[in-house]
C-alpha cells in the first residue's frame, strides 16, 4: 500500500495521561516502517502538539512529582534538569513495576526462565518437555514449566533487594506502603483445567500474606487501595460461566474484613474492538477519595464512565459514542483518552468535552442502526460508506470472540476498505459483549444458528437502508477467528456471497479442542460437547464448517499466521484441502510467517499492509473494483 498521511505509521495513539507541576504528560504509540515495529514515547503536551521526553519506553509510573519508566528492560528515574538515572541492572525480564506513594521505593516483578519461549535458532537445539495441560500462550510461545517469578524492591540509590520468589505467576496490583502491597496470585499450576487467582495483601518486610479475596473468585484483572488504605476495589470474574463470565466490580472492607459485590449491572473491562496498537489500560476503576471513585464499563458497543460512592450510589457522567482507553480525575483536572470511528485517538477535557490533543487526520464516520433479529431481539449494526459516495460493493465483516464487540471505536482496517471503495457493514450478533451476561450466553451451544441469522439480517437491513450506495450484486463476507468461523460457516450454508475471506478461522472443533492455547475447556463449555465421547464428536462435527466444505461454491481466501496458537494453522489447512478435494470452488491460502493470532491488530506492520493488499487483490478478482 502506498504511504500517505492516513498510513499506519502516521497514526498516533495516546495512553497514560498524568499531570506533574501543571504539565500534562502522555504516552504516544506508533508504528515504524523502516524498523518494522511499534514504539511508545513519553511526551509532554505542548499546546496542541507533543514534545518527546523519552523515546521507546515500555511503561511509565508517576507519583507526586516523580516519574519512573521502563526502557530496554531497565527501570529509570526521570529528571528534568539532568540525565535520567538507571536504577536496575536486571538480566531477567521485568514484567511490571510500581512505586510507593512517596516515590522513595519501587517494587517490580521479574520472570526467570531457562528455555526460550519460541523458535530460537541455534547450532545445537535442545528438546522441549511438557507435562502440564496448559503449555503455551499465543503471542508468547511455549511455557517453561520451571519458570519462577521474583518480587524485588529498589530505592532511589539503586539499592536492590530480592523480596521473594514465587513458583506461580503473580501480578503487582498496587502499593500503599513498603509494608502493604497488593498481589494477584495464581493459585493452581498449568495442569489445572482453569487457572484461578486470589487477591492478597503482602508485607515484604516480614514475608506475611493476608488473603483478601479467593472464594468464588476466578480471575482478577486489577485492584487498587483507597487513599486511606482501608478499602480495596478490584475487578474480577467469579467461578460461574468460565471462559465467558462478565467481569464485575468488588470491594474489600478492611474494617469489616469482608468482600462485597459493588457493581455488576454492566460489563467491566469490555468495549468495542479496535485495531490500533495502544498500551493496555492500567486501571478501569480509580479512587477519587476514601468514599468515591470513578469506573468505566462497556455498554452496547461503546464505553460509559461513572462516578460512584462506597455506599452504592452512582452517577453516569459520560455516555457518548466512543471507546475510552483511560481517564484521570484530579482536583482541578478531568481528562480522558478516547477514540471514535473517525478519530483514532484523542485526549479530551471531561469537564467541557473539548479536545486537548489530537495528532491524527479525521476519517470517515459511520452510521449506527438498530434492527430486530429473527428471534425478536434488537441488534446493533453499523454502516461505513465508501469514500467516493457512489454505488459500490459491500463487505460484511464479522468480529472475533464470539465474545467481543464492534462499535464506536476507531478501526483502521475498515477505513482502508472504505477508501478503497467498499461499503462496510458490521453488527454485534448474539454472543457479543457489552450487552450483558444473558446476551453472551445466548450463543453458547448454538454457534451458527441465531448468530448466523443476525449477521445476514443486519446485512439485509443495511442493503435496504442504503440502496443508493450498496451494489446488491456484489456482497462479500470477511472475518477473523470466530469471524473466520462465521465466514466459512456462511459459505457452507448459502451462496449469496460473491467471495469470502476467512482469517485464522475455526473450521474443525474436534482438532481445536486439543491444539489451541485456550485448550479443551473452551470447546467443551462454549460448544457444550467434548471430543472424547461419541455424542460429543457428533456434535462437534455437526458444528464444524469443515463438514460443509463439499457444499462450498463461493471463492474463499484463507489467511493464517504461522505462529498462531489460538486457532493453529491446521484449521485453515484442513478447510483448504477439503475444498480442493471435494469442490470446484476457487480457494487460496495465504500464510504469514512469524505471525501470531493477532496479526491483523499487532503483527509486524509490513505484514499488516501485505495482508490488506492480498484481500483487495482477492476482492478485485471477483468484483468490479481495482486492487
Amino acid at each position: 500500500m502506498k504511504n500517505s498521511k492516513r498510513s499506519l505509521e502516521n497514526i498516533r495513539t495516546l495512553s497514560d495521561p498524568f499531570v506533574v507541576s501543571n504539565q500534562i504528560y502522555i504516552t504516544v504509540s506508533h508504528a515504524r516502517e523502516s524498523e518494522n515495529d511499534y514504539v511508545s514515547d513519553l511526551a509532554k503536551v505542548v499546546d496542541d502538539a507533543v514534545e518527546i521526553v523519552v523515546e521507546n519506553i515500555t511503561d511509565v509510573q508517576i507519583v507526586g512529582e516523580k516519574i519512573f519508566y521502563l526502557k530496554d528492560n531497565q527501570l529509570f528515574f526521570h529528571h528534568e534538569d539532568k540525565d535520567d538515572e538507571q536504577l536496575t541492572q536486571q538480566i531477567n525480564q521485568i514484567l511490571q513495576f510500581l512505586p510507593t506513594p512517596d516515590g522513595e521505593l519501587l517494587y517490580y516483578v521479574s520472570k526467570q526462565t531457562k528455555v526460550a519461549p519460541f523458535n530460537t535458532v541455534t547450532d545445537k537445539p535442545t528438546i522441549r518437555r511438557y507435562t502440564k495441560l496448559h503449555y503455551k500462550n499465543d503471542g508468547e510461545g511455549f511455557i517453561d514449566e520451571d519458570q519462577t517469578f521474583q518480587l524485588h524492591s529498589i530505592d532511589l540509590k539503586a539499592t536492590e533487594r530480592l523480596v521473594k520468589t514465587f513458583s506461580l505467576p503473580i501480578k503487582l496490583a498496587d502499593v500503599f506502603t513498603k509494608k502493604r502491597i497488593l498481589l494477584i496470585e495464581q493459585t493452581n499450576d498449568e495442569d489445572a483445567l482453569y487457572l484461578d487467582q486470589r487477591l492478597i495483601e503482602f508485607d515484604p518486610t516480614r514475608d506475611l500474606s493476608k488473603i483478601l479475596a479467593d472464594q468464588e473468585i476466578a480471575e482478577i484483572a486489577e485492584a487498587t487501595y483507597s487513599p486511606d488504605g482501608h478499602q480495596v476495589l478490584f475487578i474480577a470474574t467469579d467461578q460461574t460461566y468460565r471462559n465467558r463470565r462478565v467481569a464485575q466490580l468488588f470491594r474489600y472492607d478492611a474494617h469489616e474484613k469482608r468482600t462485597v459485590l459493588q457493581f455488576s449491572a454492566e460489563e467491566m473491562l469490555e468495549g468495542p474492538h479496535g485495531d490500533l496498537v495502544i498500551k493496555d489500560q492500567k486501571r478501569h476503576v480509580k479512587w477519587l477519595d476514601n468514599d468515591t471513585y470513578a469506573f468505566e464499563t462497556g455498554y452496547h458497543g461503546h464505553n460509559r464512565l461513572y462516578l460512584a460512592s462506597v455506599s452504592g450510589e452512582k452517577e453516569l457522567v459520560r455516555d457518548e459514542a466512543e471507546a475510552l482507553s483511560d481517564f484521570l480525575f484530579l482536583e482541578d483536572t478531568a481528562l480522558a483518552v478516547r477514540s471514535t470511528v473517525d478519530h483514532p485517538s484523542q485526549l479530551i477535557n471531561l469537564a467541557n468535552s473539548k479536545v486537548v490533543l489530537d495528532l491524527n487526520e479525521t476519517y470517515l464516520a459511520h452510521q449506527k442502526y438498530v434492527f430486530r433479529s429473527p428471534d425478536g431481539e434488537f441488534i446493533d449494526g453499523w454502516f461505513l460508506p465508501n469514500a467516493a459516495g457512489v454505488k459500490a460493493p459491500v463487505v460484511l465483516y464479522v468480529h472475533g470472540g464470539p465474545h467481543g464487540a464492534y462499535g464506536e471505536g476507531f478501526f483502521w482496517e475498515f477505513q482502508q476498505f472504505a477508501q478503497k471503495g467498499y461499503n462496510v457493514v458490521y453488527v454485534n450478533p448474539h454472543g457479543s459483549t457489552t450487552y450483558g451476561q444473558d446476551f453472551i450466553e445466548s450463543v453458547v451451544e448454538h454457534y451458527g444458528e441465531q448468530d448466523f441469522q443476525d449477521v445476514l439480517t443486519g446485512l439485509d437491513v443495511a442493503i435496504t437502508q442504503h440502496a443508493d450506495l450498496i451494489d446488491e450484486q456484489q456482497q462479500f463476507i470477511a472475518g477473523g477467528s470466530y469471524g473466520g468461523f462465521m465466514a466459512t460457516w456462511a459459505i457452507g450454508h448459502t451462496n449469496r456471497f460473491t467471495a469470502a475471506i476467512a482469517q485464522r478461522p475455526v473450521t474443525d472443533w474436534l482438532a481445536l479442542a486439543g491444539s489451541s492455547d485456550i485448550n479443551y475447556n473452551f470447546v467443551e463449555t462454549d460448544m457444550g460437547a467434548t471430543p472424547y465421547t461419541p455424542e460429543g464428536r457428533e456434535t462437534l462435527i455437526e458444528k464444524s464448517p469443515l463438514t460443509y466444505a463439499p457444499n462450498v461454491e463461493t471463492p474463499l481466501l484463507l489467511m493464517h499466521g504461522e505462529y498462531d496458537m489460538r486457532t493453529p494453522s491446521g484449521q485453515s489447512e484442513a478447510m483448504y484441502t477439503a475444498i480442493k478435494l471435494t469442490t470446484e470452488a476457487n480457494v487460496e491460502m495465504v500464510r504469514f510467517p512469524q505471525a501470531w493470532h493477532g496479526v491483523s491488530r499487532n503483527g509486524f506492520p509490513n505484514l499488516r499492509l501485505a495482508r490488506l493488499d492480498v484481500m483487495f487483490e482477492w476482492l478485485a478478482r471477483y468484483g468490479t473494483l481495482e486492487a
